[in-house]
């Protein structure tokens, strides 16, 4: 993830563990940004898992979550609420390969 300043200079650049991110969003909270996303290969297991993650405005990373919707989660967005949570946007998909039941 990088910060950027309004001239699009890069004020910080971080990574947070060493998965393949497939797609994020980023929302602006209190105190830094909460992000949600996918992450493929989690823990070896070459499936794609939906995140959530929150950091500080130094982009310190304050936790990170997995959500298991299906075989292949996503999260397309995220927005905070009003009780001071998230609500995220995502869903699921399953690939069908030639000569395998799933």
């Amino acid at each position: 993830m990088s910060r950027i300043d309004s001239l699009g200079a890069e004020l910080w650049q971080k990574t947070y563990g060493s998965y393949a991110y497939r797609s994020a969003a980023a929302s602006e909270t209190p105190g830094g940004y909460v992000i949600a996303g996918s992450i493929y290969g989690w823990y070896g297991s070459g499936v794609t898992k939906a995140i959530a993650a929150r950091i500080d405005v130094a982009g310190n990373l304050r936790w990170l979550k997995t959500y298991d919707l299906g075989y292949d989660s996503f999260a397309r967005g995220i927005a905070a609420t009003v009780d001071g949570g998230f609500v995220i946007v995502g869903g699921w998909c399953q690939t069908v390969l030639p000569n395998r039941i799933s």
